[in-house]
């Protein structure tokens, strides 16, 4: 089924629109179906992007990322987050800084990913999130490592385990010493 938004459907229908399709790519990985997956969420994307819709735009392009980092199309998953605007809602700001910075880091791109890992905590901090800031610590470290700044990394990984302790978050905090071991 493809419906495409008209200039008669209200806002509201475009943003219903959007999040069904949205769903249905999700649901469609699911079972195995990227290249219909992809299609739904191309039109999802197209829909918020016509209304310009930027949260939905933006959670259209996250999950876009997603599936082509999956397929192991980071080019694709790149550009799709760079897309995403920086005055977007910050736990959308967030997601997006946060799959960029490991999508790099994975390339090989230490250096780059830094950069985004450290707009990310500051995104992470201003939502008051332990778990994800000791997250985003945690990633920072091991890009940290790689680039043989080893008590950089390893100052990381304290804060980290310092903050999954706090957020009682014991396992995680655990898996920090590990990583620092």
């Amino acid at each position: 089924l493809r419906i495409l938004p008209s200039r008669r459907r209200s806002d509201e229908d475009v943003r219903a629109l959007v999040v069904a399709q949205r769903a249905a790519g999700l649901a469609l990985r699911e079972i195995g179906e990227a290249a219909a997956a992809r299609a739904r969420l191309a039109q999802a994307l197209s829909a918020a992007r016509s209304r310009h819709l930027t949260s939905l735009d933006a959670e259209c392009r996250i999950t876009g990322a997603f599936l082509a980092s999956e397929e192991g199309r980071t080019g694709r998953a790149l550009r799709l987050l760079e897309g995403v605007p920086d005055d977007v809602d910050p736990v959308l700001a967030l997601r997006a800084a946060t799959s960029r910075a490991l999508l790099l880091q994975r390339s090989g791109r230490h250096e780059d990913c830094l950069v985004l890992y450290e707009r990310a905590l500051e995104l992470a901090r201003v939502a008051a999130d332990p778990v994800r800031t000791a997250r985003l610590l945690n990633n920072r470290a091991m890009a940290l490592a790689y680039l043989g700044r080893t008590e950089a990394a390893l100052q990381d990984l304290e804060s980290a385990q310092q903050l999954y302790s706090s957020a009682g978050a014991e396992t995680l905090a655990a898996q920090s010493v590990a990583n620092a071991a």
